[in-house]
């Protein structure tokens, strides 16, 4: 309302000056126009309604809504509803500003640890990631015997461990799994036994021959193995002992 005051009051006054005086109204009006560009708007309060709706509001004031929310849990606001802005509600900025919304992302919850020995670890893994927003390391642990190469078989959280659920700060857990081979072992130099051997070929699904050969080490002693290098699954792998 002030700015078209001062227009039409600019408008009278040069107008009694004559035609002459236009270029200097036409001046005044495009400084009135960028007056009213950097005009500030008080931000209003959108806490409490929908992310849609507050985005609506934002928008049609002149506002740069930012496509990407601020997430943060709230016990006041329900899950999905806004918690506030950034800059902050009730503050007054300029139109086209850049106001970023902060989403609720509900009640803190709590999440029971549970014993996760012996199941699936990208089970586990996708489960406690997704549905209770942990930080998940998965990490290889040697062992002497295995069944399952996917199973879990330590955890650095005790079962029963209580954790708060937060996207802002989530719990962190590691989960051991076998240290599993990738290349196939040296059974000479490490002094394999057959039955260790035929025990690691059923693991990998390696098909395997033993052969018997003359040597002057003790008999059933392991000389010679016909693979070495990455495992590959089905293969054939020959094994030459001591006769």
């Amino acid at each position: 309302m002030k700015k078209i005051l001062i227009l039409l009051i600019i408008l009278v006054v040069m107008t009694s000056c004559g035609s002459s005086n236009s270029d200097y109204i036409n001046e005044n009006v495009l400084e009135l126009e960028e007056v009213g560009k950097n005009e500030n708007i008080t931000i209003p309060d959108v806490s409490g309604l929908t992310v849609y709706e507050a985005e609506k509001i934002l928008t049609n004031l002149g506002f740069d809504v930012s496509s990407e929310t601020k997430k943060e849990n709230s016990n006041t606001y329900e899950k999905g509803t806004v918690i506030g802005t950034n800059p902050a509600i009730g503050r007054s900025r300029p139109k086209g500003i850049r106001i970023t919304i902060i989403e609720s992302l509900g009640h803190n919850s709590k999440y029971i640890i549970e014993n996760y020995v012996g199941k699936n670890y990208v089970e586990v893994q996708t489960i406690l990631e997704k549905e209770y927003k942990m930080n998940v390391t998965i990490k290889k642990k040697k062992v002497e015997l295995f069944e399952n190469a996917d199973v879990i078989i330590e955890q650095s959280l005790t079962p029963g461990t209580e954790i708060t659920v937060s996207e802002n700060n989530p719990a962190n857990i590691t989960l051991y799994v076998p240290n599993v081979y990738d290349n196939y072992p040296d059974f000479v130099e490490e002094g394999w036994s057959i039955k260790e051997i035929k025990e690691f070929a059923e693991k990998y699904s390696l098909q395997v021959v033993i052969k018997e050969e003359e040597s002057e080490y003790p008999s059933g002693t392991v000389i010679k193995q016909s693979r070495t290098g990455k495992i590959i699954n089905g293969a054939t792998l020959i094994i030459y002992v001591a006769k």
